[in-house]
């Protein structure tokens, strides 16, 4: 897809996307110095989960791969369940990272909904 040629859905799915992106690049790293010794297995972990979910991304937004957005959906929605099946553990990590936590999720799903939209084939 030419940079011109971008849906406006497919627009803002990308800048939700990628803002929710950066809120939970702050948990990671927060999550990182919280910790005593850090593996470097944390950090690879960390490195891998950002290249693979701004592939995604991009490969959505950009490319209109559709098995990309479909992978993103899952990978989305059950991350989404994940947490609220785990929210007692969430709220006990204190008020800003469950809601940073919170926003997070929310804009990944907001962004999914513009997936939807009849022009972001």
């Amino acid at each position: 897809m030419d940079q011109k040629m971008i849906p406006d859905s497919l627009k803002w799915f990308e800048r939700l996307a990628l803002v929710s992106f950066i809120t939970r690049g702050g948990l990671y790293l927060e999550h990182l110095q919280a910790r005593q010794t850090i593996e470097v297995y944390d950090v690879i972990g960390v490195a891998l989960g950002f290249l693979i979910s701004a592939g995604l991304i991009f490969l959505t937004s950009r490319k209109g791969k559709r098995w990309a957005k479909w992978i993103l959906i899952f990978v989305v929605v059950s991350t989404a369940m994940l947490f609220a099946g785990n929210i007692e553990n969430a709220i006990k990590a204190g008020t800003i990272t469950f809601a940073i936590n919170v926003c997070h999720h929310f804009l990944m799903l907001v962004a999914m909904a513009f997936l939807f939209k009849p022009d972001a084939k």
